[in-house]
């Protein structure tokens, strides 16, 4: 039986801005351009590619349940920076999904409206 823990989901890679697909992360933490935005982004990627199927709801859900789990204290920040830098999920589905799970007007729906 196969193990979720090791295997990618092809159909989510499309939602994806810095994993794709790599057994590791390239971010190298030691590194002195380390970008750690990236790195932790690329974490919460591969973890929702193991799980989303393709559903971007599901892959966002993922993403935002490990930001907030590591980063408890800004992870509302992060996840509005990451849905605002991300050019692969179309608008609608990111505005879609702030509606949903947020409180209305909250800031990063404004941002996004901009």
């Amino acid at each position: 039986m196969n193990d979720p823990r090791n295997t990618k989901n092809l159909d989510s890679l499309k939602f994806c801005i810095y994993y794709k697909g790599e057994e590791e992360n390239p971010n190298n933490p030691q590194s002195p351009s380390y970008d750690r935005a990236a790195g932790f982004a690329w974490i919460s990627e591969s973890i929702a590619c193991r799980h989303a199927d393709g559903d971007v709801d599901v892959f966002l859900d993922y993403v935002i349940s490990h930001m907030g789990k590591w980063d408890p204290y800004s992870f509302i920040e992060r996840f509005g920076d990451y849905l605002l830098a991300n050019t692969n999920i179309p608008l609608e589905d990111k505005i879609r999904f702030v509606e949903k799970n947020f409180v209305p007007n909250h800031p990063i729906l404004a941002k996004l409206k901009e």
